[in-house]
């Protein structure tokens, strides 16, 4: 592991602590060799598990098939992208029909066995599948589903590693002769989009993971799929997520499935089909420059549909901070890949979802010191509202106030959306609308993306259960009224 990770002042690059200038920066092109992207694009807006299933395999043609791929007997594990509790149609993970279909398509190769394998950006990976639908559906196609947070892992030596020497991986993807990466194509502050090499940040448990969003993120993650090299990468852009990703994107139509071998390639193909410059894509020009791919255009050809005709444009994610309604000072000693972006992933979502409007309406105003930073209008702001101290390299001043709310740690990751929803006096309604909303996804996606089949026998399980106990109720009331009788 790289030694004093995230620790202050050892950005190379000062700028990196701030979206619009770190990450913009243009980077080197590496052609490497020729990579192949085909699109499979459709116009009609009415999507099922057909019309999708075709799509990708018009996508995968173009390749050669899945057999070229996936040969008879071989272990197959797939890895989408389900971030959160978030829906594939609101542009945040991976169409669970479009993995169902790759399962399929692995079989029908003569796979001897298929696994659809993730780790949440969430807590409850195996809820997350879950509600996204992608656990039902996946099954109903046959595959093995796992959460990699409960899997056992092993102990593997990262040879050429730049940020990692050894680390532990799920055994699943380490077993796995053939890894498919079915990603989502979204835009991501990070990133100007987060496509196939971003999705290997779900290659490991959470727990893990958070040690590895920090100054080093683009290398670390490339050094993972260095071990970890999927044979495929296809990426679902039927309905993109657009503005402020990863966790607040809104969804917009694309109609498209992107497939290549190379990685690199692909989210630089990906970057041109949403209309923004693949040049500030820091992920590709990584694996490109490491010998996994080329982020060079001028080395990829695109085959299928016409790039001109498919391409649409997105929002970018916002840039800085001054858009929200409270007040946010950012210091020297944090980055943007680890403890200010987690900070601002959570924030956007908060926007989106209107919890800041309900925060400012019942306890006023807060403020947000993140890292080394100097308030010269501290009491004012303290008196506003909840005042937040984030991360280790904050002034002691501050961070020893007994008035405000301390998030520690260096990066500060997986405690900052408990700490921040206890600070706002928001853990019991939090808690209760996370509850409701999975519930109102869970039914969504059962009737989006689950065969009507597979919920007839998850309905039908739950009303034989539900049956069990009245019948078990009632004999054990009648077993009682005997024995008082007997009494």
């Amino acid at each position: 592991m790289s030694p004093d990770r995230g620790a202050p002042g050892d950005e190379p690059h000062r700028g990196e602590r701030f979206f619009g200038e770190g990450a913009t920066t243009r980077q080197r092109r590496y052609a490497g060799r020729p990579a192949t992207v085909a699109i499979a694009r459709t116009t009609e807006r009415h999507r099922d598990a057909e019309s999708i299933a075709a799509l990708t395999r018009r996508a995968l043609d173009l390749l050669g098939g899945v057999t070229a791929f996936v040969r008879r007997g071989q272990r197959v594990l797939i890895k989408p992208n389900c971030t959160g509790y978030f829906l594939a149609d609101e542009g945040i993970t991976t169409d669970p029909r479009l993995v169902a279909a790759l399962v399929r398509f692995c079989f029908e190769a003569g796979a001897s066995e298929v696994t659809v394998g993730e780790s949440s950006g969430m807590a409850e990976t195996s809820k997350v599948l879950a509600t996204t639908g992608m656990a039902a559906t996946a099954r109903a196609a046959g595959a093995r589903v796992v959460a990699f947070d409960e899997c056992e892992s092993r102990e593997v030596d990262v040879p050429g590693g730049r940020a990692i020497r050894r680390l532990a991986l799920p055994v699943p993807l380490l077993e796995a002769d053939v890894i498919i990466n079915a990603c989502k194509g979204k835009t991501h502050h990070m990133d100007p989009v987060s496509g196939a090499i971003k999705n290997w940040v779900g290659a490991i448990p959470l727990t893990l993971r958070m040690q590895h969003h920090d100054l080093h993120t683009f290398a670390e993650y490339v050094d993972i799929m260095s071990v970890t090299r999927p044979a495929l990468h296809v990426c679902d852009a039927l309905i993109v997520g657009e503005g402020d990703g990863p966790l607040a994107n809104t969804p917009r139509w694309c109609g498209c499935v992107l497939a290549s071998t190379d990685p690199a390639a692909l989210d630089v193909t990906l970057c041109q089909l949403f209309s923004l410059d693949p040049d500030e894509h820091r992920f590709a020009a990584e694996a490109a420059e490491r010998g996994l791919g080329t982020n060079d255009p001028a080395s990829i050809t695109v085959t299928g549909a016409a790039l001109e005709e498919a391409r649409v444009e997105v929002r970018r994610p916002r840039r800085g901070w001054d858009y929200y309604p409270f007040n946010v000072i950012v210091g020297s000693g944090v980055t943007y890949a680890g403890t200010l972006g987690h900070w601002k992933s959570i924030a956007d979502a908060f926007l989106r979802d209107g919890t800041w409007v309900k925060v400012m309406a019942t306890r006023g105003v807060p403020t947000f010191l993140i890292g080394d930073a100097e308030d010269p209008d501290f009491e004012r702001h303290v008196a506003q509202g909840p005042y937040f101290v984030i991360d280790d390299s904050a002034g002691a001043r501050y961070r020893l106030d007994p008035r405000v709310h301390v998030i520690p740690g260096h990066p500060a990751l997986h405690n900052m959306l408990p700490a921040l929803l206890r600070g706002l006096g928001l853990s019991a309604p939090g808690k209760l609308t996370q509850h409701a909303q999975v519930w109102t996804r869970l039914i969504e996606s059962r009737l989006l993306y689950v065969p009507p089949a597979e919920t007839m026998k998850a309905t039908a399980r739950v009303g034989l259960a539900l049956a069990g106990l009245v019948t078990f109720g009632v004999a054990a009331a009648r077993a009682l009224r005997a024995w008082r009788r007997g009494v």
